[in-house]
Protein backbone atom coordinates (compact mmCIF):
# COMPACT_ATOMS: atom_id res chain seq x y z
CA UNK A 1 0.00 0.00 0.00
CA UNK A 2 1.53 3.86 -1.11
CA UNK A 3 2.21 6.05 1.65
CA UNK A 4 -0.02 9.39 2.09
CA UNK A 5 3.39 11.21 0.86
CA UNK A 6 3.75 8.68 -2.33
CA UNK A 7 -0.29 9.39 -2.87
CA UNK A 8 -0.05 12.94 -2.53
CA UNK A 9 2.98 13.06 -5.04
CA UNK A 10 1.22 11.08 -7.44
CA UNK A 11 -1.75 13.28 -7.22
CA UNK A 12 0.90 16.46 -7.55
CA UNK A 13 2.31 15.07 -10.47
CA UNK A 14 -1.02 14.45 -12.21
CA UNK A 15 -2.33 17.51 -11.31
CA UNK A 16 0.79 19.51 -13.10
CA UNK A 17 0.33 17.63 -16.03
CA UNK A 18 -3.69 18.57 -16.16
CA UNK A 19 -2.40 22.16 -15.80
CA UNK A 20 0.16 22.24 -18.17
CA UNK A 21 -2.24 20.49 -21.10
CA UNK A 22 -4.80 23.47 -20.44
CA UNK A 23 -2.54 26.07 -20.83
CA UNK A 24 -0.92 24.27 -24.13
CA UNK A 25 -5.01 23.99 -24.74
CA UNK A 26 -5.29 27.71 -24.42
CA UNK A 27 -2.30 28.61 -26.40
CA UNK A 28 -3.31 26.48 -29.19
CA UNK A 29 -6.86 28.10 -29.01
CA UNK A 30 -5.59 31.32 -29.50
CA UNK A 31 -3.66 29.98 -32.49
CA UNK A 32 -6.62 28.52 -34.28
CA UNK A 33 -8.92 31.65 -33.51
CA UNK A 34 -6.37 33.44 -36.53
CA UNK A 35 -6.43 30.10 -38.31
CA UNK A 36 -5.58 32.32 -41.49
CA UNK A 37 -2.04 32.08 -40.33
CA UNK A 38 -1.82 28.27 -39.88
CA UNK A 39 -0.93 27.37 -43.92
CA UNK A 40 2.01 29.97 -44.60
CA UNK A 41 3.26 30.65 -41.12
CA UNK A 42 5.13 28.66 -38.65
CA UNK A 43 3.55 28.71 -35.09
CA UNK A 44 5.98 28.46 -32.42
CA UNK A 45 3.70 27.87 -28.78
CA UNK A 46 6.64 28.32 -25.69
CA UNK A 47 5.53 27.55 -22.19
CA UNK A 48 7.87 28.47 -19.26
CA UNK A 49 7.76 26.36 -15.64
CA UNK A 50 9.27 28.86 -13.24
CA UNK A 51 11.71 27.47 -10.21
CA UNK A 52 13.73 28.39 -7.34
CA UNK A 53 16.32 27.11 -9.22
CA UNK A 54 15.53 26.37 -12.75
CA UNK A 55 13.35 27.34 -15.48
CA UNK A 56 11.66 24.80 -17.64
CA UNK A 57 11.07 25.46 -21.28
CA UNK A 58 8.90 23.78 -23.70
CA UNK A 59 8.33 24.72 -26.97
CA UNK A 60 5.79 23.49 -29.84
CA UNK A 61 6.61 23.97 -33.68
CA UNK A 62 4.05 23.65 -36.04
CA UNK A 63 5.28 24.60 -39.82
CA UNK A 64 2.36 25.45 -41.90
CA UNK A 65 1.87 23.58 -45.13
CA UNK A 66 3.01 26.00 -47.63
CA UNK A 67 6.11 26.61 -45.31
CA UNK A 68 6.85 22.96 -44.14
CA UNK A 69 9.09 22.63 -47.30
CA UNK A 70 10.95 25.71 -46.17
CA UNK A 71 11.14 24.57 -42.35
CA UNK A 72 12.38 21.06 -43.46
CA UNK A 73 15.35 22.69 -45.35
CA UNK A 74 16.73 23.68 -42.00
CA UNK A 75 15.86 19.69 -40.50
CA UNK A 76 16.46 17.32 -42.98
CA UNK A 77 19.89 18.52 -44.09
CA UNK A 78 21.16 15.79 -46.21
CA UNK A 79 17.92 15.88 -47.90
CA UNK A 80 17.26 11.90 -48.07
CA UNK A 81 13.54 12.25 -47.21
CA UNK A 82 14.20 11.23 -44.06
CA UNK A 83 15.14 13.19 -40.26
CA UNK A 84 17.45 10.70 -38.15
CA UNK A 85 18.56 11.23 -34.30
CA UNK A 86 21.46 13.79 -35.06
CA UNK A 87 19.36 15.80 -37.80
CA UNK A 88 16.61 16.25 -34.92
CA UNK A 89 19.34 17.18 -32.37
CA UNK A 90 21.11 19.71 -34.30
CA UNK A 91 17.59 21.10 -35.37
CA UNK A 92 16.72 21.25 -31.55
CA UNK A 93 20.33 22.81 -31.06
CA UNK A 94 19.51 25.49 -33.86
CA UNK A 95 16.33 26.47 -32.41
CA UNK A 96 17.71 26.72 -28.99
CA UNK A 97 20.45 29.09 -29.92
CA UNK A 98 18.50 31.57 -31.20
CA UNK A 99 16.95 31.84 -27.73
CA UNK A 100 17.63 34.35 -25.36
CA UNK A 101 17.21 33.54 -21.46
CA UNK A 102 17.83 36.01 -18.72
CA UNK A 103 17.12 35.89 -14.63
CA UNK A 104 17.26 38.99 -12.93
CA UNK A 105 19.12 40.78 -15.79
CA UNK A 106 22.13 37.55 -16.30
CA UNK A 107 22.39 35.62 -19.21
CA UNK A 108 21.44 32.16 -18.82
CA UNK A 109 22.83 29.14 -20.84
CA UNK A 110 19.27 27.01 -22.23
CA UNK A 111 20.22 23.57 -22.68
CA UNK A 112 17.90 20.71 -24.33
CA UNK A 113 16.42 17.84 -22.43
CA UNK A 114 14.16 15.92 -24.90
CA UNK A 115 13.13 16.83 -28.42
CA UNK A 116 10.38 14.87 -30.35
CA UNK A 117 10.31 15.05 -34.02
CA UNK A 118 7.03 14.24 -35.90
CA UNK A 119 7.42 12.06 -39.64
CA UNK A 120 8.48 14.42 -42.92
CA UNK A 121 4.67 13.29 -43.96
CA UNK A 122 2.93 15.16 -40.91
CA UNK A 123 4.92 18.05 -40.88
CA UNK A 124 4.65 18.52 -44.80
CA UNK A 125 0.81 18.03 -44.39
CA UNK A 126 0.84 20.47 -41.65
CA UNK A 127 -0.44 18.66 -38.76
CA UNK A 128 3.20 17.61 -37.36
CA UNK A 129 4.45 19.88 -34.21
CA UNK A 130 7.47 19.49 -32.98
CA UNK A 131 8.26 19.78 -29.27
CA UNK A 132 11.57 20.18 -27.64
CA UNK A 133 11.57 20.62 -24.00
CA UNK A 134 14.72 22.51 -22.34
CA UNK A 135 16.03 23.90 -19.13
CA UNK A 136 17.77 26.26 -17.31
CA UNK A 137 19.38 26.13 -13.91
CA UNK A 138 20.90 28.87 -11.49
CA UNK A 139 21.47 29.01 -7.74
CA UNK A 140 18.39 29.62 -5.68
CA UNK A 141 16.87 32.74 -5.96
CA UNK A 142 16.35 34.57 -2.39
CA UNK A 143 13.13 35.70 -1.26
CA UNK A 144 12.12 39.34 -2.80
CA UNK A 145 11.16 40.70 -6.28
CA UNK A 146 13.03 39.08 -9.57
CA UNK A 147 12.37 39.06 -13.31
CA UNK A 148 12.62 36.35 -15.92
CA UNK A 149 13.11 37.27 -19.44
CA UNK A 150 12.71 35.31 -22.77
CA UNK A 151 13.66 35.62 -26.18
CA UNK A 152 13.42 33.84 -29.48
CA UNK A 153 14.47 34.86 -33.02
CA UNK A 154 14.16 30.95 -34.53
CA UNK A 155 13.01 32.17 -38.27
CA UNK A 156 11.22 35.21 -37.41
CA UNK A 157 10.74 35.89 -41.30
CA UNK A 158 8.04 33.00 -41.45
CA UNK A 159 6.61 32.66 -37.68
CA UNK A 160 4.05 33.24 -35.74
CA UNK A 161 4.64 32.90 -31.93
CA UNK A 162 2.40 32.76 -28.57
CA UNK A 163 4.61 32.68 -25.33
CA UNK A 164 3.36 32.18 -21.44
CA UNK A 165 4.60 31.24 -18.02
CA UNK A 166 2.58 28.20 -16.13
CA UNK A 167 1.88 28.92 -12.35
CA UNK A 168 4.78 27.97 -10.46
CA UNK A 169 5.43 24.62 -9.10
CA UNK A 170 6.80 26.57 -6.14
CA UNK A 171 4.10 28.34 -3.73
CA UNK A 172 6.65 30.34 -2.81
CA UNK A 173 6.75 32.37 -5.99
CA UNK A 174 3.91 34.64 -7.12
CA UNK A 175 3.74 35.89 -10.43
CA UNK A 176 3.14 39.43 -10.35
CA UNK A 177 3.02 40.54 -14.39
CA UNK A 178 3.58 39.32 -17.92
CA UNK A 179 4.76 41.84 -20.32
CA UNK A 180 5.10 40.17 -24.11
CA UNK A 181 6.36 42.52 -27.16
CA UNK A 182 3.33 42.62 -29.97
CA UNK A 183 4.53 39.80 -31.94
CA UNK A 184 5.22 37.17 -28.42
CA UNK A 185 8.80 36.81 -29.49
CA UNK A 186 9.82 37.84 -26.03
CA UNK A 187 8.22 37.96 -22.53
CA UNK A 188 9.01 39.40 -19.36
CA UNK A 189 7.75 37.52 -15.96
CA UNK A 190 8.17 39.86 -13.02
CA UNK A 191 7.67 37.57 -9.61
CA UNK A 192 7.64 37.94 -6.08
CA UNK A 193 9.85 35.01 -4.24
CA UNK A 194 8.43 34.75 -0.36
CA UNK A 195 10.41 33.76 2.59
CA UNK A 196 10.78 30.28 3.45
CA UNK A 197 7.79 29.37 5.72
CA UNK A 198 9.50 28.82 9.53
Amino acid sequence: MRSDRQARGALFIRHRAWAFGVALLLLLAVSWAGSAHRLDEYLQATLLDLGLDHVGIEMDLTPGVDVAARVLEWIDVNRDGAVSTAETEAYSDLVLRGVRFEVDGRRRDVKARDTRMPQVEELKSGVGTIRIQAEVNFDPIRAGEHRFFFHTRHLTNLSVYLVNALTPESPRIKIVRQTRDAGQTEIQIDCVVEKRPK
